[in-house]
C-alpha cells in the first residue's frame, strides 16, 4: 500500500493459560501504542491506539473436546482522524479457531483479484491489508475482525484425532475497505468459515504425523459485495 515508512509501535500484553475445575481456558489481551509517520492509506501520519482480544474455553469428556472461541481485532473506523485504531501484529502465526483447518487463516484472500494486498494472509489471522505478514509493512488502518465460533476434537483412536470448527467472521469496522475500493455501503458480515481436518501419528509420537483438512468459506453480504 504505497511507499516504505518508518513507525515505532509497543505492545502490551496478558495472557493465561489453564483451567478451572474442568473448564479449560486459554486467553489473551493485547494493545498497540505508538507512531506511524506516514500510513499510505491515510496519508498523513497517525498515532496508533489499538487493541485485541481472543479466548478459547474447552470442556473434555473422556475422548471427546467440545470449545468455544471469541476473537476480537479493533478495526479503524475513520482513517483521516490522525488515529490508527485497526489492530496489526509482527509476525502472528496464530493456534486459535482451527489454526491449521482454517480457510480463514490457511487462505490468502486477496483485497483485489489479481492484487498484491491481501485481506487475509496466509498463516495469518487480522486482515492487516498488508502483502504478506513476511515482507509488508504493518498496517494498523484496517478493518479489524470479529470471529465467533465453536469446535470439537475427538481422540477416534490413539493415534488418530478429528478436528472440527465453524466460525461466523465480522469486519469490526468498513470505512477502510469502502474508501480503497470507492464502494459504498459495505456489510459487515465476512460468512461462515467451516473446517475439519484428521491428524494421524502412526508411531504415537510426533516423530511422523500426517495431516488432511477441508475448508471452505460460505460468503455473508459483506464478502459478497467486495467481490
Amino acid at each position: 500500500l504505497g511507499r516504505g515508512h518508518d513507525y515505532e509501535v509497543y505492545y502490551i500484553g496478558f495472557g493465561g493459560d489453564g483451567h478451572i475445575d474442568r473448564l479449560n481456558l486459554t486467553y489473551m489481551l493485547y494493545g498497540a501504542l505508538g507512531q506511524d509517520d506516514f500510513n499510505s492509506i491515510a496519508q498523513r501520519s497517525q498515532d496508533i491506539r489499538s487493541f485485541f482480544a481472543a479466548i478459547e474455553a474447552s470442556v473434555d469428556f473422556d475422548w471427546m473436546r467440545y470449545k468455544a472461541f471469541f476473537l476480537y481485532s479493533m478495526g479503524d473506523d475513520d482513517p483521516y482522524d490522525g488515529t490508527a485504531q485497526g489492530f496489526d501484529t509482527i509476525l502472528d502465526n496464530p493456534n486459535f479457531a482451527g489454526a491449521t483447518t482454517s480457510f480463514w487463516q490457511r487462505q490468502q484472500i486477496p483485497f483485489v483479484f489479481g492484487g498484491g494486498v491481501a485481506l487475509s494472509g496466509v498463516n495469518s489471522i487480522v486482515p492487516s491489508l498488508r502483502s504478506s505478514k513476511f515482507e509488508g509493512q504493518s498496517n494498523f488502518v484496517n478493518p479489524g475482525l470479529w470471529q465467533v465460533g465453536a469446535g470439537a476434537d475427538f481422540d477416534v483412536l490413539p493415534q488418530l484425532r478429528l478436528l472440527t470448527n465453524v466460525s461466523w467472521l465480522s469486519w469490526d469496522s468498513v470505512q477502510v475497505l469502502e474508501i480503497l475500493r470507492q464502494q459504498q455501503r459495505i456489510s459487515r458480515e465476512i460468512g461462515w468459515d467451516l473446517s475439519a481436518g484428521l491428524i494421524y501419528r502412526p508411531l504415537f509420537s510426533n516423530n511422523i504425523v500426517l495431516r488432511v483438512s477441508g475448508a471452505v468459506l460460505i460468503p455473508g453480504s459483506g464478502y459478497q459485495e467486495l467481490f
